[in-house]
């Protein structure tokens, strides 16, 4: 039944509202989702009663989705969900949930302060799904790494995959604000390692997310994260302008997704990163020293959700 004001909240109201919180919470589809197994919550019954604990799961669900967020909520505590409690829609909003306590059908709000709209929040996490809070996520830098140990000239080429047990876990991951992210160093000497050093910096941090990469440098980025990926190899990032000669030293970052099948949505449980840097005109037989390196980090949900997996990485093709 649709929510009237005045009357008790059925199962058809709780079912409604427990299976789009499931999407965010649990396994979801595509970029809904993020994993979490904590509190588990089926469907109530056909006709059955919605039980205190249904209530407190519910809420709970939503609250650890909302920290995660940065959502604000104002969710009414376990007290005012327990057994013996009924649970109304407001005489007068329709969106507002509250707990009757007395014999009199009063709504909470006339008796005591603040009022609870638990399908208010429940929109709220899903429109805010792709919002972090602050603290939600944490950084291991330098988790693997590529290094030139021989100098080179013209060009060099490295491949580095990630990978997760399956699909559903990469999804997870980036689905929860996990990034990958890439950058590159060089030491300085001559004027040809010194380019490369300031070329390398310059492009700062690249990090693949769920449906962008985004970078600290000032050009470049592309607006293909995980989800946008093919089993083609796509450009998400380059230094240099579309048909623009403008730097010799040119930096080329590609990605492609492995081991897609599809399930819930997901688009493989692995990315496979291809980098290039070139030299052009001038400079193209220039020698480069030794020690080109080129760095990874993970960034991934860990404060206020559980069980969210950094990927494995390995080297799949050495500079050369």
């Amino acid at each position: 039944m649709t929510l009237i004001a005045g009357n008790l909240i059925d199962d058809a109201d709780f079912n409604n509202l427990l299976a789009t919180v499931n999407q965010i919470y649990g396994t979801g589809n595509r970029d809904r989702g993020y994993g979490q197994t904590t509190i588990t919550q089926p469907p109530v019954t056909v006709a059955g009663q919605v039980r205190s604990t249904n209530w407190t799961n519910l809420t709970h669900m939503i609250a650890t989705c909302a920290t995660h967020q940065g959502t604000p909520t104002n969710l009414p505590p376990d007290s005012l969900l327990a057994t013996g409690q009924s649970i109304k829609a407001w005489s007068g909003i329709t969106s507002e949930f509250l707990t009757d306590k007395d014999t009199t059908d009063k709504p909470l709000g006339l008796i005591t302060a603040g009022s609870y709209s638990i399908p208010n929040y429940v929109t709220a996490i899903d429109a805010n799904r792709f919002n972090l809070a602050p603290t939600a996520l944490s950084v291991a830098t330098n988790v693997w790494s590529v290094i030139r140990s021989t100098t080179w000239s013209n060009n060099i080429t490295t491949e580095v995959s990630a990978t997760w047990a399956s699909e559903d876990t990469a999804r997870f991951f980036f689905n929860s604000g996990g990034q990958i992210r890439m950058h590159g160093s060089h030491p300085t000497g001559t004027p040809q390692d010194t380019k490369w050093s300031n070329t390398l910096t310059g492009i700062g941090l690249i990090a693949l997310a769920m449906h962008a990469t985004t970078g600290t440098g000032t050009a470049g980025a592309q607006t293909v994260g995980y989800y946008e990926l093919t089993d083609a190899y796509r450009t998400i990032y380059t230094n240099r302008p579309p048909g623009s000669y403008a730097t010799s030293t040119t930096v080329l970052i590609e990605a492609k997704r492995l081991g897609f099948v599809g399930l819930n949505g997901a688009n493989g449980k692995g990315v496979q990163f291809r980098v290039t840097l070139a030299e052009l005109g001038f400079y193209v037989n220039a020698i480069t020293a030794a020690g080109t390196n080129f760095g990874l980090d993970t960034i991934r949900a860990t404060t206020f959700l559980a069980g969210i997996t950094a990927p494995a990485y390995a080297t799949v093709d050495p500079f050369n």
